[in-house]
């Protein structure tokens, strides 16, 4: 196999992967909020990951306009799953945060999700584990600007 046809197959996997956690997306966005959009469960994981964030903060994270993020935000303080307050190292912005039931809905799914995880990788040898780890994190920091 050449580099070329190698480079190939590796965009070919890749596509399929983001296809798959697209899907993936609506799909657990269903399981916290049948009226839960793709999008806007993106954001809700964005904010379990990092904890409060302001919407700069999420803006800044997926390149999209501040309008498009505030109706994210807006769809998740409507369901219940987030809340505002006032930020308190700048007044001017707001912060966003998990609701009680915000948290215990994602808490439920990150532990089936990561359940899943170790299931389809389960066969996997610890080195096959830590070479695809290193080798992400290799993709992931190759596509920073």
């Amino acid at each position: 196999m050449t580099k070329q046809d190698a480079l190939w197959d590796i965009e070919r996997e890749v596509r399929t992967v983001v296809h798959r956690v697209r899907r993936m997306s609506i799909e657990n966005a269903q399981t916290i909020d049948p009226q839960l959009s793709a999008p806007a469960f993106s954001v809700l994981f964005f904010i379990f990951d990092n904890g409060t964030v302001r919407a700069q903060d999420v803006v800044e994270a997926f390149g999209v306009d501040k309008a498009t993020v505030s109706r994210q935000i807006a769809q998740l303080e409507e369901l219940g799953l987030v809340s505002r307050s006032i930020d308190p190292h700048d007044g001017r912005a707001q912060s966003v945060s998990l609701t009680d039931v915000g948290q215990e809905r994602v808490d439920t799914l990150a532990k089936q999700r990561r359940s899943d995880f170790i299931e389809r990788l389960s066969d996997w040898s610890a080195e096959d584990l830590e070479q695809l780890a290193e080798f992400l994190a290799r993709y992931n920091a190759s596509l920073e600007p």
